[in-house]
C-alpha cells in the first residue's frame, strides 16, 4: 500500500496548484490526486483554488508533477452520473489520464437524486452513461473509480450493482472510509463486501462533533475536518488497512482532510500504521 495526499485539500485555505505539489513534496509523499475540472474560472486562474483545468496540457501537468518527484495516482473527475453531463466530464478525465500515464479517474453520484426521478431510473441511466466513458475507458487502460458518496452508491450492494453492471476491467471502486462511515456503516465491514473492486481509497477520518450531529443522516464529506488519526474513525481506518492488507491490496490511499497542517499530520499517522501492519506480516 502507497499514501497519497488530496490537492483538494487545500482548496479551503484558497491555495494554488502549484503551492500544493510544493508543500505535498516537502511533506515527503510522492504521490496525488488531482482535482480536475471544465473550463477556468477566477478563482483557478489566480491561483485561490487547487483545481487543473482539462483544458490544460496533460504533458505539462505530468512535468509539473515529475519536477517535484510526484507522479498521480488518480483524477477527481466527479460529476453526478445521473446526468447525461457526466459522460463528457469523463470522457475528457479518461484521456487527460491517459496522457499523464495516469490509471484512474474517480467518480460518484450525489445525495439526493434529481426531483421526479426514481432509484431504478437512475440505475439505468448510471448504466448507459457508464457505458459511453467505458469506451474510452477500456481503450486508454483508465480505471472508472465509483466512490460511495451518494444515494446510489453508499451502500454495498447498490455500489456493487453499479460496478458490475458492464463486464469492463476497468470499472472499479474508488473506496472512501469518511463516506461510509458518515453514512452508518462501519467502513471495514463496508469494504469487506467490495474490495475486489476496489483500485484506489481516500481515508477520511471524523469528528466527533460530526459524527455526532450527522452520522446516518449524510451520504457522505468532501474532507476530514480533523487529521486522520485524531477522530472517531480512527480505529475503523485501521481495521480497513488490515482488511486491504488481508487481500493483498497493492493500491494507493490517498488522505482526504482540510488544510496543510492536517495533511502533513495525516500522512505522518498513516504512514506508521501501514509500517505497523507491514511489521506484523513480516516473517
Amino acid at each position: 500500500m502507497r499514501i497519497g495526499i488530496h490537492t483538494a485539500n487545500y482548496r479551503l485555505e484558497s491555495r494554488g496548484f502549484e503551492f500544493c505539489l510544493d508543500s505535498i513534496q516537502r511533506i515527503g509523499s510522492k504521490l496525488t490526486e488531482l482535482n480536475m475540472m471544465q473550463g477556468h474560472d477566477l478563482f483557478e486562474g489566480q491561483g485561490f483554488v487547487p483545481n487543473v483545468s482539462m483544458d490544460e496540457d496533460p504533458l505539462e501537468i505530468k512535468e509539473k508533477l515529475e519536477a517535484r518527484g510526484l507522479s498521480a495516482s488518480c483524477l477527481d473527475a466527479h460529476y453526478p452520473l445521473w446526468s447525461y453531463r457526466c459522460v463528457e466530464h469523463l470522457r475528457r478525465a479518461i484521456l487527460f489520464a491517459g496522457m499523464m500515464g495516469v490509471d484512474a479517474v474517480a467518480t460518484t453520484d450525489s445525495d439526493q437524486l434529481p426531483a421526479g426521478m426514481s432509484e431504478e431510473e437512475a440505475f439505468a441511466a448510471v448504466k448507459i452513461y457508464l457505458g459511453e466513458a467505458l469506451k474510452f475507458a477500456d481503450r486508454h487502460k483508465v480505471a472508472v473509480c465509483i466512490e460511495p458518496h451518494g444515494q446510489l452508491t453508499n451502500h454495498p450492494e447498490k455500489l456493487m450493482r453499479l460496478v458490475t453492471c458492464h463486464s469492463s476491467d476497468y470499472l472499479r471502486i474508488n473506496f472512501d472510509t469518511g463516506n461510509t462511515f458518515i453514512g452508518g456503516w462501519k467502513p471495514q465491514e463496508f469494504l469487506e463486501q467490495v474490495i475486489d473492486k476496489v483500485h484506489h481509497c481516500h481515508v477520511k477520518d471524523v469528528s466527533e462533533s460530526l459524527a455526532a450531529a450527522t452520522r446516518g443522516e449524510e451520504t457522505g464529506i468532501i474532507s476530514s475536518e480533523v487529521a486522520v488519526g485524531e477522530g472517531v474513525n480512527a480505529q475503523n481506518i485501521i481495521e480497513c488497512l488490515k482488511v486491504f492488507d488481508g487481500a493483498g491490496f497493492t493500491g494507493v490511499l490517498c488522505v482526504e482532510c482540510h488544510g496543510e497542517k492536517r495533511s502533513e499530520t495525516s500522512y505522518k499517522w498513516l504512514s506508521q500504521q501501514v509500517s505497523a501492519l507491514a511489521g506484523l506480516n513480516r516473517p
